[in-house]
């Protein structure tokens, strides 16, 4: 997810919000900006999620960590925060490897 395209669309997407669950512009506003730092603060933390480490080991040994994807996580939208709680469902998902479906009320 692009955090500058989520941005940029802002208004068109605070405005899909206030259509769909009639919440307030304050509300709309934040779904938006709060789905935005999810998106950064994931970002921020990815190197720990997919490299993989090197334990300390006794003697002559040596262990490597690799860290691999799951598979595929479903995740589900609910309808009162829709880009909040849609994004934080798959953003670390896809940020592990993972595939990410993501189910949307209809």
């Amino acid at each position: 997810m692009n955090v500058q395209l989520l941005r940029e669309k802002s208004n068109t997407i605070q405005t899909l919000i206030k259509d769909e669950i009639h919440c307030t512009p304050l509300w709309s506003h934040l779904n938006v900006e709060i789905a935005a730092g999810i998106v950064e603060e994931t970002a921020s933390v990815i190197t720990d999620a997919i490299s993989g480490t090197i334990p300390s080991s006794q003697g002559n040994t040596y262990a490597l960590v690799m860290k691999k994807p799951l598979g595929v996580v479903l995740g589900i939208a609910p309808w009162n925060a829709p880009v909040i709680l849609g994004l934080r469902s798959v953003i670390p998902v896809i940020a592990a490897g993972n595939t990410a479906i993501l189910k949307v009320r209809t």
